[in-house]
């Protein structure tokens, strides 16, 4: 009968921590909920042992295999658990057989051949297809999974720390394998081939910290020397001359369209008369597979319809949206524009997809709101919208700091005049207790004292009596206007005009 046990998990010794011997083995000191504890060092002395919260079983399975089950962090839920996995594997060794009994017989080759045909009838491009399945086979051949129940976290995470560490590669091309293996793992579930997701606790980086391509944007002059030596350019690139090249610029510049989606533009998709100029593509040939009516601006509508005159069918058809950075690259070769720029995060690169962040950046710049931008961009994510795509120049960020208030001493001081000893006024409070406090001298009562500080009549200075302070004092305005205890000598001292007449007498 296989029992329960805490197995250790590898952490990594933190920089500052603090290592003592113990029972003749090096641990390290730390505190956790306010208590000192003590783990041992792993081998190599960079990682620590620490029990898992979750209780967890070695368990000979049908086909022989024994393997390491976790439950759950509660014992009595994880002693459940095990006995029903248990019951399961007799049943199996019976011949009693489940739809979950079948799945883990078949590899995972077929598995993926099921999830493939399930990507294409969803209407899944062959790009976005090979690309999941590419970044699938990878992670799992690298981990040696063949069947289903050799799918689990750990290997997956060690691979992919070595992945980024080992192969140099960065932590957005980890995420992307995290995911498509994480969206497979779904769908094994969605379809009854998996009890639950292996890949769950595994969290995604930072891409923030290892950030290889950060998009550039174009400025307003080197958009216009672009469109002015790509139009007077002979050289075509697969098949598209410099006046088509143009048009491509000055389509994805003013709508944000991908350079996919430019391919699928037809001259009836384009609407240029009227008073709301717009192109229109319908939801198959878009990234998010909902239809798009972008709307566009009256230069571009004009600019197009002369382009679009006589024309039928895709705009802009062909290969070229396959090696669109090259296109644009060449292009800004010739018009002496640097595909590369050091922006204030790192080096930035200009390639199409540039061509939508300066559109997603117009229009934040142009006075629309975080909504209008994000439906102009086709996102779902206002987050998206503002984090990755839209960018603030750094002669715009300056004039909008140069239009906050000068504060200076000069404009934040006070024209306080100069102090000089007053004399008490014989009440026990001084002029400049007036002041601080904003009650007058006149006011006062005697009585006052340190647990009784509102006096016999709790009385606060009125608001003419305020201003006749103010006016007094030649324009200095006290730091407390008003009796700091006011409001609890208006409760406590209140008059008895509501009692009634007999209560009073």
């Amino acid at each position: 009968m296989p029992t329960l046990f805490h197995f250790d998990q590898t952490h990594r010794v933190p920089a500052d921590a603090e290592l003592v011997e113990r029972d003749g083995r090096s641990h390290i000191k730390l505190r956790e909920s306010g208590r000192t504890v003590y783990y041992p060092l792993a081998s190599g002395r960079t990682k620590y042992l620490k029990p898992s919260p979750k209780w967890a079983a070695w368990v000979r399975f049908a086909d022989g295999i024994r393997k390491r089950v976790s439950f759950s962090t509660n014992r009595a839920a994880s002693e459940r658990m095990l006995a029903d996995l248990l019951k399961r594997i007799e049943e199996e060794k019976a011949g009693i057989r489940t739809p979950e009994t079948d799945t883990r017989a078949k590899p995972l080759s077929i598995h993926l051949a099921d999830w493939e045909a399930s990507l294409r009838a969803n209407r899944r491009g062959d790009e976005y297809v090979r690309w999941k399945l590419g970044r699938v086979r990878r992670v799992f051949d690298g981990c040696g999974f063949a069947f289903p129940r050799d799918l689990a976290a750990a290997p997956v995470e060690q691979f992919l720390h070595a992945f980024r560490e080992i192969d140099g590669r960065s932590v957005q091309t980890s995420n992307d394998h995290l995911q498509a293996i994480k969206q497979f793992a779904r769908w094994m579930i969605d379809n009854d081939r998996l009890p639950k997701n292996p890949f769950a606790r595994l969290k995604p980086g930072n891409v923030a910290t290892d950030e290889r391509h950060r998009r550039g944007e174009l400025t307003d002059a080197e958009i216009g020397m672009l469109l002015a030596t790509t139009l007077a350019s002979p050289d075509t690139f697969r098949g598209l001359t410099g006046a088509d090249r143009v048009a491509i610029y000055r389509a994805a510049l003013g709508t944000g369209y991908r350079a996919e989606e430019l391919s699928r533009v037809t001259a009836e998709g384009c609407s240029l008369a009227g008073p709301n100029p717009t192109i229109t593509l319908p939801a198959a040939d878009t990234k998010n597979k909902r239809p798009a009516v972008q709307p566009i601006s009256f230069d571009l509508a004009a600019f197009l319809a002369h382009y679009v005159a006589g024309k039928t069918g895709r705009l802009w058809p062909g290969t070229w949206p396959t090696r669109s950075a090259d296109m644009l690259t060449g292009d800004l070769a010739v018009a002496g524009i640097p595909y590369t720029v050091t922006g204030p995060l790192g080096v930035e690169h200009r390639d199409f997809h540039s061509l939508r962040n300066c559109f997603i950046s117009a229009v934040i710049r142009s006075g629309a709101d975080l909504k209008q931008a994000m439906t102009l961009a086709r996102h779902s994510d206002p987050r998206l919208t503002a984090g990755r795509y839209a960018r603030a120049r750094a002669e715009e960020l300056t004039a909008v700091v140069n239009r906050t208030p000068n504060l200076t001493v000069s404009t934040l001081a006070p024209s306080v005049p100069p102090s000089v000893p007053t004399p008490d006024n014989g009440r026990g409070q001084s002029e400049t207790d007036e002041i601080r406090t904003g009650v007058p001298a006149s006011s006062a009562v005697e009585g006052t004292n340190e647990r009784n500080p509102c006096g016999d009549k709790g009385l606060r200075a009125s608001e003419d009596d305020q201003g006749q302070l103010k006016a007094e004092r030649k324009g200095f305005e006290p730091l407390v206007r008003f009796y700091p205890y006011a409001a609890l000598a208006k409760r406590c001292f209140r008059p008895l005009s509501h009692l009634s007449s007999e209560m009073r007498r």
